[in-house]
């Protein structure tokens, strides 16, 4: 996604890693696709679902997949290949689960949808 920011006339680049892409190996070289697309580097990258693609909702898997993911964001922060990182969608016992993760590195964007009509 490209988001402009109208007030100061700046361009964010916002891309996410999709369920699918969860997991050390497979968020790495999704991002690092991404992030060529864009010059090597992108704003802002989400985890897009707390979920794995086709892995059962209860699953412990899950877990451990986001888990790997995060680090591999905080890598890539750290390499300066993303500049914020964040997630979307995840709910109150996810956001718990990432904080008892990684306290010292918090998400700086969530990202919900919400329909109030």
């Amino acid at each position: 996604a490209v988001v402009s920011t109208q007030s100061t006339g700046d361009i964010t680049i916002v891309s996410k890693v999709a369920p699918s892409s969860q997991g050390r190996d497979k968020c790495r070289h999704v991002v690092e696709k991404s992030t060529a697309l864009f010059g090597g580097y992108v704003d802002v990258m989400l985890i897009h679902w707390p979920g794995v693609a086709k892995i059962k909702h209860g699953d412990r898997q899950n877990s451990v997949l986001r888990s790997e993911s995060w680090e591999v964001l905080k890598e890539l922060q750290r390499e300066g290949k993303v500049g914020r990182i964040g997630v979307s969608n995840y709910t109150r016992r996810h956001l718990e689960e990432l904080i008892n993760l990684s306290p010292d590195h918090l998400p700086s964007v969530l990202q919900n949808e919400y329909h109030p009509l």
